[in-house]
């Protein structure tokens, strides 16, 4: 990623939670149409972004996650 991606991300990870959320609430509203994939508009969506962002269980980096997704197509 670039430097600037870098120190944005930087910056948005030392927020407060709300702000975050607004942060991304934001993000996903320049993202363009996409049919099928989420409605941030939609009330039960955000609130299970909430729930799981405060339901205590430990977070995984998404570095980790990339690495399993993409684990196969190393192989």
């Amino acid at each position: 990623m670039s430097d600037a991606h870098d120190a944005i991300l930087k910056a948005a990870m030392e927020l407060p939670v709300d702000e975050r959320f607004a942060l991304a609430e934001k993000l996903f509203a320049s993202m363009p149409d996409e049919p099928d994939l989420w409605d941030i508009d939609d009330p039960e969506f955000i609130a299970e972004l909430r729930r799981r962002a405060n339901d205590g269980l430990p977070t995984i980096p998404w570095s980790e996650v990339r690495k399993e997704l993409f684990a196969d197509d190393d192989r």
